[in-house]
């Protein structure tokens, strides 16, 4: 079975995988399912309360089991195996930084924390702050499993 997804599922998922809840969207699939079918069972145990788990299991037939079984297919590969993979990293390895790309600094973070030493901290650029180290942390995880250090 191939499910076609839009697109901000396919990134949400990547994130997921990025930051190392999951090694690949498969998993990301199969928790989310495992989870709803969780919520079901409850639900059905809120408005069933003498439903046991062997009757509720008396519910779902062998080929619905299988079929959910086979519906995702199975993981990709190890990235070492992957030649087109391979390609890729030893294409970006070789990219020299662009220049251009770099942004230059807007402001003075010592003035910045100087201010906020002295009076009431700036709750916003703190939380932005906490935002951007987590993103960080993301990019830096998923970096280092492309270039097949592992995760961090």
């Amino acid at each position: 079975m191939r499910i076609e997804l839009p697109e901000q599922l396919k990134i949400y998922i990547q994130y997921k995988i990025d930051i190392g809840l999951y090694s690949n969207g498969a998993e990301v699939i199969r928790d989310a399912l495992r989870r709803m079918m969780e919520q079901d069972a409850e639900a059905s145990r809120t408005l069933r309360p003498h439903a046991t788990p062997q009757s509720e299991a008396a519910q779902i037939s062998r080929s619905e089991l299988d079929a959910l079984a086979n519906a995702f297919p199975a993981p990709l590969p190890p990235m070492e195996e992957d030649p087109h993979l391979l390609a890729l990293i030893a294409r970006i390895k070789a990219t020299p930084p662009n220049p251009a790309s770099i942004i230059p600094a807007k402001g003075d973070l010592a003035e910045v924390l100087r201010v906020m030493a002295q009076g009431e901290p700036d709750y916003e650029l703190l939380d932005a702050l906490d935002a951007a180290e987590q993103e960080l942390r993301a990019l830096d995880r998923a970096n280092a499993r492309a270039e097949g250090r592992g995760s961090l």
